[in-house]
C-alpha cells in the first residue's frame, strides 16, 4: 500500500478541491452565459394586441398555432401583421425565440384591458341602472346617436372606450355573456377580500 507524507496528502486534497471549485464554477458561468429570451417592448406588445383587437380572426388563428407568427407564408397573407413585425426587431427576435410566449403574452394583455374596460362600463352602469335596464333590453341603443345625445355620460364613456360599442355591436350575445362573467368573477373577487 503507497503511503504520502502528511503534507503531499493535504496538497493533493486541497488541489481536488480547487479543481472542483473551478469546475463548478465554468459550468455556472456556461449556464448563465446564455442569452436570456428576447422580450418585446410594451409598446410593441400593446401595438399587436391591438392589431390582433381589431382583427379577431387573426388572434384566433394565432392563438391556435402559435408558430404562425414566424411563417412567411402565413405572414404575407397579413401584410399589416408582417410590416409591423419587420419594423420591430425586439418583437421579431421574441416571436423567433419563443411564438407561444409572445401570443400568450398579447392574450393575457388583451384579457387584461378587456377586463378593465367592462369593469370601467360596468362601474358607469351601475351608476344608472336606468340605461343598464335600457341596453339590456334594446343593445342597439348603445350606436343609436339620438339617444346617446340624451345620455352624454353614456356617449363619454362609450368614446373612452370604443371597444366596448364595437364589442356589443358586432357580436351582442357574447358581449352580454362576457359582461355578466365580468360581474360574476368581480363578485367572486369581493367575497374573497
Amino acid at each position: 500500500m503507497l503511503q504520502f507524507p502528511l503534507k503531499h496528502s493535504f496538497r493533493v486534497g486541497f488541489a481536488f478541491v480547487i479543481a472542483m471549485v473551478i469546475w463548478t464554477c465554468a459550468s455556472r458561468a456556461q449556464d448563465s452565459s446564455t442569452t436570456p429570451e428576447p422580450q418585446p417592448s410594451h409598446a410593441e406588445t400593446t401595438q399587436v394586441d391591438n392589431y390582433l383587437t381589431n382583427h379577431p380572426a387573426v388572434a384566433q388563428e394565432l392563438h391556435n398555432n402559435p408558430s404562425l407568427v414566424n411563417d412567411p407564408n402565413w405572414l404575407a397573407k397579413h401584410p399589416e401583421l408582417h410590416n409591423y413585425m419587420n419594423n420591430h426587431p425586439g418583437l421579431q427576435k421574441a416571436a423567433a425565440a419563443n411564438p407561444a410566449a409572445v401570443v400568450n403574452r398579447a392574450d393575457r394583455s388583451t384579457l387584461g384591458r378587456d377586463h378593465a374596460d367592462l369593469n370601467k362600463t360596468d362601474s358607469y352602469l351601475s351608476h344608472h341602472p336606468e340605461i343598464r335596464q335600457e341596453l339590456s333590453k334594446n343593445p342597439k341603443l348603445i350606436d343609436d346617436p339620438k339617444y346617446l345625445a340624451t345620455h352624454p355620460g353614456l356617449d363619454k364613456e362609450l368614446a373612452d372606450h370604443p371597444e366596448i360599442r364595437n364589442e356589443a355591436m358586432n357580436h351582442p350575445e357574447d358581449f352580454k355573456k362576457a359582461a355578466k362573467a365580468n360581474s360574476q368573477y368581480n363578485k367572486n373577487q369581493a367575497k374573497k377580500k
